[in-house]
């Protein structure tokens, strides 16, 4: 029988991982924290009319980057981004960088008809071995008179990767702290989280819940 201090322990424990569990990084009003614009701080306000991205008069690309987030087990990672311009000739690029800054692969979406306000997709994929990486947003044909508008920007991602150890969520050949995390994401409800349910699911009881989360934790400290 699990004693108070035990218990306690445990809670903590959890309380810790909840508060610190990574995920992809998401863009919207009220959700944009640690993304960075090339244009100024920004504000809920501002989110709400839109970011404005365009190459300036002086030759300046204003940018929208995402805060640097972990690859572990993500072979490609698609994005869907609001998006509102003044001309159907005017796309968005989204570029993959490493933890450092230096440009990986690109994908340009263009808007699908001449409405004003468009669904863009983006499908990037991420190099085998890369440990970290952001994103960054650029209009590179727009103007000042032509530019367009990020409203925002939903990530997730993409594994082909078929995992041989129950609880190994990411993919990486061991059970630790990072599947703990990405299980405690899933049960929270917090989207785009990654987890294969069938394999969070280390209990094999057809459901994803606090019980698989402890017992991920008794697997990292018996080291599995």
């Amino acid at each position: 029988m699990m004693n108070k201090r035990t218990f306690t322990l445990l809670w903590a424990t959890l309380l810790s991982l909840i508060i610190t569990a990574q995920e992809l990084p998401q863009f919207a009003f009220n959700d944009f924290e640690g993304w960075t614009y090339s244009g100024g701080a920004l504000t809920e306000d501002d989110i709400s009319r839109g970011i404005y991205l365009y190459v300036t008069s002086q030759g300046h690309v204003l940018t929208l980057t995402s805060p640097t987030f972990s690859c572990n087990g993500i072979d490609s990672i698609d994005a869907l981004v609001r998006w509102r311009s003044s001309s159907p000739d005017i796309g968005l690029t989204v570029i993959l960088d490493d933890a450092q800054g230096t440009p990986l692969d690109s994908v340009t979406s263009m808007p699908a008809s001449s409405s004003s306000s468009q669904k863009l997709t983006f499908s990037i994929a991420v190099p085998a071995g890369l440990s970290e990486a952001r994103l960054r947003f650029v209009s590179l044909d727009a103007d000042v008179t032509n530019c367009g508008a990020v409203r925002s920007i939903e990530l997730s991602a993409v594994s082909s990767s078929v995992p041989t150890i129950p609880g190994d969520v990411n993919y990486d050949g061991v059970v630790d702290i990072i599947d703990v995390t990405m299980v405690i994401d899933y049960v929270l409800g917090r989207p785009n989280t990654g987890c294969d349910p069938a394999i969070a699911d280390v209990d094999h009881n057809g459901d994803v819940s606090i019980n698989d989360i402890t017992a991920l934790i008794n697997m990292v400290l018996k080291g599995y």
